[in-house]
């Protein structure tokens, strides 16, 4: 009887390009962007794949500022570039790929988060902090975490709101277990949010304003119930109902003039995929060169050095030509100083 020598070469191999493959999966995880309300000038229509990092270019560009980064996709048409939106509004949540929304007249959009949503959220603060520095100081930007919310944190557009108790009964959520009821909090909460946008009262300027809310309970109750159970799905109808009377509630305060998106991203998902099986594979002979750290005075050196060795090249290849070019009868103090008839002459 013959006895199978297990290939382990060809295992760690295997183990090495199933770790590559995660780790490209969490630099482009799947998402989704839901349009849910945008002016009368804009006009999105198509599915084309977005990428996250054209989504601030197109949340720019409704805003109508000039974008910085050119881009080939051709979800956006521009109507009208004298009345653009006065307000972006974004929901972000967080751990699963897609809503499943049964809304209608939403545009979707597959979205391929190539990076972090606070990193989207940091570009767009910036933008709007260097055209109108004021705007930002004066809190007509907002980013709200419903978790941090709900654990006990502030925030300035919440201020005052009462978060009422929910007496509603649920199918296949539980409050009883402490995932679904983390969710059910930050639904309470962004349901709350609705109300005090209605009541806000805000004042029209002509100046861009942003609202960025964050909602992670989600990522919890799918970890917990699985990404297609029934309580998964319950929980998605709820963000999505709440996320539409959120929207509704933006576009009463500003007359319309206002664009309501939704990014679904599972990159969280993938980003702890990637770290669990780089722990669990710590003993797997994968060698990895780690990063070499540059100093701040690095690009100067180099710089210098690059510059004054072009330079000297080039002065070493005048010198060779005009050498080459050379009279030694008439150019060259040598040949003069060594030449018969200056020996005659002394």
């Amino acid at each position: 009887m013959t006895v199978p020598v297990p290939d382990i070469g060809g295992k760690n191999m295997l183990i090495s390009t199933f770790i590559a493959a995660l780790c490209i999966a969490a630099v482009a995880a799947e998402g989704e962007l839901q349009v849910l309300h945008s002016t009368d000038s804009l006009h999105f229509h198509g599915h084309e794949r977005l990428s996250q990092d054209t989504l601030k270019e197109v949340l720019s560009a409704s805003l109508g500022f000039t974008i910085e980064k050119s881009s080939d996709w051709k979800g956006l048409r521009i109507l009208d570039p004298f009345q653009y939106s006065e307000a972006v509004a974004v929901l972000v949540v967080d751990g699963v790929k897609n809503l499943d929304s049964k809304l209608p007249h939403i545009h979707r959009y597959p979205l391929t988060t190539t990076e972090h949503e606070e990193d989207t959220w940091q570009s767009l603060r910036s933008r709007i902090d260097a055209r109108f520095p004021h705007k930002v100081h004066n809190n007509s930007v907002y980013r709200v975490d419903l978790q941090d919310i709900v654990t006990g944190g502030q925030s300035p557009l919440l201020d005052g709101v009462r978060i009422a108790q929910d007496a509603q009964e649920y199918k296949y959520l539980d409050v009883d277990v402490e995932e679904d009821a983390q969710l059910l909090k930050e639904v309470q909460v962004l349901r709350a949010l609705a109300h005090k946008i209605e009541t806000l009262g805000i004042a029209h300027d002509g100046l861009p304003d942003l609202y960025w809310i964050v909602l992670r309970g989600l990522h919890a109750v799918s970890d917990r119930h699985g990404a297609t159970s029934l309580a998964t799905i319950e929980a998605k109808q709820l963000v999505s109902e709440a996320g539409n009377a959120l929207s509704q509630a933006f576009s009463n305060v500003y007359d319309g003039r206002v664009v309501f998106a939704t990014v679904a991203t599972d990159s969280s998902h993938t980003r702890r995929a990637r770290s669990l099986l780089q722990d669990s594979s710590a003993d797997t002979p994968v060698t990895i060169d780690d990063p070499t750290a540059y100093s701040d005075d690095y690009p100067v050196i180099f710089n210098i050095i690059l510059w004054f060795s072009v330079v000297l090249i080039f002065a070493l290849i005048a010198i060779s030509v005009a050498i080459a070019d050379m009279d030694p009868g008439r150019d060259s103090i040598i040949y003069r100083m060594t030449s018969t008839r200056m020996k005659k002459d002394n």
